[in-house]
């Protein structure tokens, strides 16, 4: 007996690609002669880039969710999945509007050109209460119009269905809120084996935050399989008659609300100059000028892999970009579904000296961020910790948004050379890399103290690979409300000296720099330090004290002579917000001195650095309450890009 035919609808979100794709995967086997139509569709929300309010309470500004690079990448990507489906005969439709009234009106365009017999909507599910909560409402609405719905999990590297599913199987005690549903037991109710626990705000959580980044990726790589990549549709049913493609927006049309209001604090000529920025295309000085879609994936990733990813240092948990081969500039690939990790762990096991085998590491803590996303659910987004981490800064720490403040971190206008290099960087291509990103996130949490989630919010709508899970999951780690019981400072002005020596990546971004030494580029806010006669352009006064970027060891070798300040332990500014930076730092790592001792005296004046710098052993190891009172804790090493593929 013949199955009845069945229209298919591939809704797609951001999963751009053909290959390892599990939506195509049983219209393929059925081939390209079924009569029964296929309608891949994305469905662009100009919701998502108009300007609305802040998650924050009594925020000084509007938001928006997706900025000026994010869009440009997006359409190259839709215009690159169009192309592709149209190569096998078939099509991308595009619709405007807010996805849970879209497709069900594609619903009844489709029965309106003559398609009597059953439809079905299958889609990815993917990570973040927002998104979950829309694909709840396009359930909702297609299934009142008669359309069987599914959806699959596709993102990640290791599949939720197989990861353990209770506490005792990540080898965790659970601290208790009541048991919830096991993996296997929500499979059965559903009949999915895309879910993770449907009460994952909970007991889910418990265990992620118990668990942290590094133990997660022990566990999971000791118990979870990857599973194999979807076969390439070759040929796809023909599209539907008289059914219209519909067009895909321009960047002009989708960004034009938000270039007739102040976002984030920016004015309305400085909104328009970003949106013109990226609509020119790259910069060209930028690390990231790669464009979107699927084609351009795949031919960055086998060029990486058997190229610049052999040479890549990764030694000190990355540095400062400068150049499109420094990292594998896959984030934004992997965030807009254009590559899965899936192809990624492939590509990697093809290079015979294993010398590309360091990205598992990325792809396993991206994953980390991806189930910590579904297993928080809202909660992500809330200011405080829940509780799960006693270490966490407190709710006293966080204080008001001081718009001029703001606006200096915003438009990278501190007076400190690293963190206004990665915000203008940031600025002028909506990409820097992953250690200035934690340094951007240390000033506004932990020296201006304030509350993350303005931060958050500004680099989802900057970034062109942001990730929910990598960006908010991020935030929180790094402004000390998170799952990890360390808390971090950054010294930016030490980490430039260590992860930038030659100061290139300052003196790109920061043309008043250019004229000077990397001595003198690193050291430009220190008071005595500055000369107006070499700088290109007059340096602003640093928004806090310069001194209190620099860390202890560095103090030591900079000395009288280096500084208008005596470098002794008791001249370390006392900020009002210290809390947590200090002490014994967390408990964290306390790697003191540089991999290159004689390479930083030579940077910062001192001629003999072993008789300089007595904490100097370069190992980067622990050390728990080595710190004395006042000394910030430096971050040596740790993950090596907590932010994902390429940042």
């Amino acid at each position: 007996m013949a199955v009845p035919a069945v229209a298919t609808i591939i809704w797609h979100r951001r999963d751009l690609r053909l290959a390892d794709n599990e939506l195509y995967a049983d219209v393929a086997s059925v081939g390209a002669q079924s009569a029964a139509p296929l309608v891949p569709v994305f469905v662009v929300d100009p919701c998502d880039f108009a300007p609305g309010p802040s998650c924050v309470p009594q925020a000084p500004h509007q938001v928006a969710r997706v900025g000026p690079f994010a869009c440009r990448f997006l359409l190259e990507c839709l215009e690159d999945l169009r192309r592709s489906l149209r190569g096998r005969r078939s099509e991308l439709y595009v619709r405007v509007g807010r996805p849970g009234e879209a497709l069900p009106a594609l619903v009844d365009e489709l029965r309106a050109q003559g398609w009597n017999g059953a439809i079905r909507a299958v889609w990815h599910d993917e990570a973040g209460s927002y998104e979950e909560s829309e694909a709840r409402q396009v359930r909702a609405a297609l299934e009142r119009a008669g359309v069987s719905c599914a959806s699959r999990f596709g993102c990640a590297m290791w599949h939720p269905g197989d990861l353990p599913s209770t506490a005792a199987g990540w080898g965790v005690g659970q601290k208790g809120r009541g048991k919830g549903k096991t993996v296997k037991e929500e499979r059965k109710h559903t009949g999915s084996s895309a879910v993770v626990e449907a009460e994952c705000s909970g007991p889910a959580w418990e265990i992620l935050s118990q668990l942290g980044v590094q133990s997660f990726r022990r566990k999971a790589k000791a118990t979870t399989r990857i599973r194999e990549p979807y076969a390439e549709p070759a040929m796809l049913p023909a599209p539907v008659d008289k059914l219209a493609p519909g067009n895909v927006p321009s960047l002009s049309e989708l960004l034009g609300p938000a270039c007739e209001s102040s976002v984030f604090g920016l004015s309305i000529d400085e909104v328009r100059g970003l949106v013109q920025a990226a609509a020119a295309g790259p910069d060209k000085r930028s690390s990231y000028p790669l464009p979107g879609g699927e084609s351009a994936a795949r031919l960055r990733l086998a060029s990486f892999v058997s190229g610049a990813a052999g040479s890549v240092s990764r030694d000190g948990g990355g540095g400062f970009d400068v150049g499109v081969d420094s990292s594998s500039k896959l984030s934004a690939y992997l965030a807009f579904g254009c590559l899965s990790p899936r192809a990624i762990v492939a590509a990697y096991k093809s290079r015979a000296d294993g010398r590309a085998e360091w990205l598992a590491e990325q792809l396993e803590m991206r994953d980390f961020w991806i189930h910590c996303a579904r297993a928080q659910g809202s909660a992500l987004f809330n200011r405080d910790n829940d509780g799960t981490n006693p270490a966490a800064l407190a709710a006293s720490h966080w204080q008001p948004c001081r718009p001029q403040v703001w606006r200096r971190w915003a438009t990278g206008s501190t007076g400190l050379p690293v963190m206004d290099a990665a915000m203008s960087e940031l600025l002028a291509t909506g990409f820097t890399s992953n250690r200035p990103r934690q340094i951007c996130v240390s000033f506004l949490a932990r020296d201006m103290a304030f509350d993350w989630r303005l931060g958050a919010e500004y680099f989802q709508w900057l970034l062109v690979d942001h990730d929910v899970g990598s960006n908010w999951g991020n935030w929180r780690y790094f402004a000390g409300v998170g799952c990890d019981p360390k808390q971090r400072y950054y010294c930016s002005i030490s980490q430039g000296l260590r992860y930038d020596p030659d100061a290139s990546f300052v003196r790109l971004w920061l043309p008043a720099l250019r004229s000077l030494s990397a001595k003198e580029a690193h050291l430009v806010a220190l008071p005595g330090r500055r000369s107006s006669a070499l700088l290109a352009e007059p340096w602003p006064e640093a928004a806090i004290d310069p001194m209190g970027h620099i860390s202890f060891q560095d103090k030591k070798l900079l000395g009288p002579a280096g500084s208008a300040v005596q470098a002794r332990a008791d001249d370390w500014p006392r900020q009002a917000h210290a809390a947590g930076r200090g002490g014994k730092a967390g408990g964290g790592k306390t790697g003191g001195g540089y991999r290159d001792k004689s390479a930083m005296a030579s940077l910062v004046g001192v001629a003999d650095p072993d008789a300089s710098c007595a904490a100097g052993s370069g190992g980067g190891g622990s050390s728990r309450g080595a710190a004395t009172k006042g000394r910030r804790w430096q971050p040596r090493g740790g993950p090596v890009d907590h932010a994902g593929l390429g940042a």
